[in-house]
């Protein structure tokens, strides 16, 4: 019999505790943020939210952790919704975790509509935002500002 939600839940680690509740916080202050806030205020503020990567090569087992606590708040909390606070989440807490990452953002013209994605680079390896056409969206010139 597979272990319950709940069972998984209660069994966390304290590091995976921290984790859930770091990506809860940042998802809703971003998602709230893109509704209160002007993007290019955001887009300044989260510099100030991040350290500069100090790990050339990221680790890949914490990586996969902060991937799996903001994707796992992401299915359960319905206020964090779309993928530019995802993206910007797991931006800034693998960051403050000296990981190297880039937030990236593109946009592209389909089937008469327009399309924004937003998704994190670490290494050249897309970790959160992934997307079989992904290579059909235009990026926007902000990674300078947000890379680190």
């Amino acid at each position: 019999m597979p272990e319950s939600k709940f069972r998984k839940f209660i069994n966390l680690t304290g590091r995976d505790w921290c984790l859930l509740i770091s990506a809860g916080f940042w998802l809703v202050v971003f998602r709230l943020g893109l509704v209160l806030l002007p993007f290019q205020f955001l887009r300044k503020s989260i510099t100030w939210l991040v350290k500069p990567a100090t790990q050339k090569e990221p680790d890949e087992a914490l990586t996969s952790r902060v991937i799996w606590a903001v994707m796992a708040v992401n299915r359960n909390v319905p206020v964090t919704g779309a993928c530019l606070p995802r993206a910007m989440a797991a931006y800034v807490l693998l960051s403050r975790q000296e990981v190297p990452a880039e937030l990236r953002i593109g946009v592209r013209w389909q089937a008469g509509e327009f399309e924004a994605h937003a998704w994190v680079v670490s290494v050249d390896r897309v970790v959160i935002g992934n997307l079989d056409d992904l290579g059909s969206y235009s990026e926007l010139p902000i990674t300078g500002v947000l890379e680190i």
